[in-house]
């Protein structure tokens, strides 16, 4: 009998062992747990702040775009009007060169009947 309590305290001594090696590593694997939860709490707080950069880039990039489009149909109105401009100046200039005919052809009609004695 003695033998078989001696062979049953051996026994609950390594079951004790046990016990407080699998509680130690059971206290080892939560703390890791914590520390990771802990980086992968950090991780998604910097996934949040880069997707909320991305949010800002890509309303940026909209009133940029809007911008540059803006601006392209200004430009293509003001090259419209050149264009335009360009061709009342060529009708105006046209006209100007006929008019500075006519007066150099009524200024020789004028000196033509000036030197004509009237009769």
């Amino acid at each position: 009998m003695k033998a078989r309590e001696r062979e049953m305290e051996e026994r609950y001594k390594h079951l004790e062992l046990d016990n407080r090696s699998l509680q130690k590593k059971l206290e080892q694997q939560a703390n890791k747990n914590s520390e990771l939860a802990s980086v992968l709490i950090k991780f998604e707080e910097r996934v949040k702040h880069k997707d909320k950069k991305l949010e800002e880039a890509a309303a940026a990039e909209s009133a940029l775009r809007r911008d540059v489009e803006q601006k392209d149909n200004m430009i293509k109105q003001l090259e419209k009007t050149v264009v335009e401009r360009e061709n009342r100046l060529y009708q105006v200039t046209s006209q100007m060169e006929e008019m500075k005919r006519v007066q150099e052809m009524v200024a020789k009609l004028m000196s033509k009947s000036t030197s004509t004695p009237a009769s």
